[in-house]
C-alpha cells in the first residue's frame, strides 16, 4: 500500500492498531534479549573450557616440576 499525503495522520500502519504494534515490539525485544542471553551462554562456555583447559596445562606443569 502506497502512503500519500492525502492519507490521515491517525491511519493505522500495516493495518495494526496501536496495542498490535506494542506486542510486536514487545515480542521483538524478547528475541533479542533471548539471542543476547545465547551469546552470553556461548561465551562464558568458551571461557570455562579456556580456564579449565588452562588449569589442566598448569596441574601438568606442576606435576611435571622436579621435586625439591
Amino acid at each position: 500500500m502506497l502512503v500519500t499525503s492525502s492519507q490521515t495522520s491517525t491511519q493505522r500502519p500495516l493495518g495494526l492498531s496501536v496495542e498490535e504494534l506494542f506486542a510486536l515490539d514487545r515480542q521483538y525485544r524478547r528475541i533479542e534479549q533471548q539471542q543476547h542471553l545465547a551469546q552470553l551462554q556461548a561465551q562464558s562456555h568458551l571461557t570455562s573450557s579456556n580456564l579449565n583447559r588452562l588449569a589442566s596445562r598448569s596441574l601438568d606443569l606442576i606435576s611435571s616440576l622436579p621435586s625439591s
